[in-house]
């Protein structure tokens, strides 16, 4: 008695090519979006300058003296302040090292705003001013009656 075949079943050729056409696309578009660091770049660096002006501020006022953040198209450093300006040769140390307070900036990100927050021995940046710092499309303000940056 011969059986009768039974029915296979599974995916078309048209199937088959029509998932690889739509993961062609998705590849093409995610991709990029996957492998772009600068936003994340970006992001680490804003958080790195907001944390050196906090620190620099923290540090001015147990210590008790004048602490500088300068802020290049390059890099942003903290350094000690000398009589009525910033002494680029005492640098800050970095927290728990002895290495120099320095951050690179990283390339496509762009810093702007003032070149040097000053802060005095009790925390108030010097001049007696807001000072506005930018990192890419972000604003960071120095309040110029308590240092606090928000």
């Amino acid at each position: 008695m011969v059986r009768p075949r039974a029915r296979h079943r599974g995916f078309t050729m048209v199937e088959l090519v029509m998932v690889l056409v739509v993961m062609g696309v998705l590849a093409a578009v995610a991709l990029p979006r996957l492998t772009d660091r600068r936003a994340l770049q970006e992001r680490g660096f804003i958080d790195q300058v907001r944390s050196v002006l906090q620190h620099s501020r923290k540090i001015a006022t147990v210590q008790r003296r004048d602490v500088c953040v300068l802020l290049t198209p390059a890099m942003v450093s903290a350094v000690y302040g000398a009589g009525a300006g910033c002494n680029a040769a005492a640098p800050l140390p970095t927290p728990g090292s002895t290495d120099p307070f320095t951050i690179a900036v990283p390339n496509g990100v762009v810093i702007g705003g003032v070149a040097q927050v000053r802060f005095t021995a009790t925390g108030q940046p010097t001049p007696n001013i807001d000072h506005i710092v930018t990192v890419g499309g972000n604003t960071y303000r120095v309040s110029r009656e308590t240092g606090i940056v928000y």
